[in-house]
């Protein structure tokens, strides 16, 4: 994936990793110390043939990288032949950095990182795997609003499936009594509702 091109898009990162770019960055110094951390301790755990740093240079250069890789892999959970073909790098590369990064990344967060061991293939089985997804339901709303004068201003509020400039909220319902447990902040009728932040 080219990583310069979400950078140069960077709405897109809900999409892509699940968290907006302004908290992409604020995770970012505390990953960097983590990784630090982790790369000094690799980097002295055996005996070395050559000086630290040298050898050919990593695939995945920047911290920012990193970060985008190992939360990418967590949002989509690929195989590694997919990563393979996602990444653009070799699939040995792909296994170093999921496994290297992974527990850089729980430090960071300050808990431990699991992912599915079963694939779901219906809603039955998903509450299986997942019994606490009965106690809510997550759904979104659509308020028309007024055309906003501004050119550009109108164009965020327009939503194409309505054909009207609205707001949209995500709310989470308990199914069992009916009760509201939470509204997100409203959003521009251009957003999907899955990335309203609560």
């Amino acid at each position: 994936m080219n990583y310069l091109y979400i950078i140069n898009h960077q709405h897109l990162f809900p999409y892509a990793i699940g968290i907006t770019y302004q908290q992409f960055e604020k995770i970012l110094p505390k990953f960097s110390s983590a990784l630090r951390s982790a790369e000094h301790k690799k980097a002295y755990e055996k005996i070395r043939l050559r000086d630290i740093g040298g050898g050919r240079k990593p695939t995945l250069r920047t911290d920012r990288q990193k970060l985008f890789f190992i939360l990418l892999y967590y949002k989509i959970y690929p195989t590694y032949r997919l990563a393979q073909v996602i990444y653009e790098f070799e699939y040995s590369n792909i296994f170093y950095w999921q496994k290297f990064l992974e527990k850089v990344l729980e430090n960071t967060l300050g808990y431990e990182l699991t992912l599915p061991t079963v694939k779901v293939s219906g809603l039955t089985m998903l509450f299986e795997v997942c019994p606490l997804l009965r106690n809510f339901i997550v759904d979104a709303t659509e308020r028309r609003i007024q055309r906003p004068k501004d050119n550009k201003t109108q164009a965020l509020y327009y939503s194409g499936k309505k054909k009207c400039h609205t707001v949209k909220n995500q709310i989470l319902i308990n199914p069992y009594n009916r009760k509201i447990l939470s509204i997100s902040a409203a959003v521009f009728g251009t957003i999907h509702p899955d990335f309203a932040t609560p």
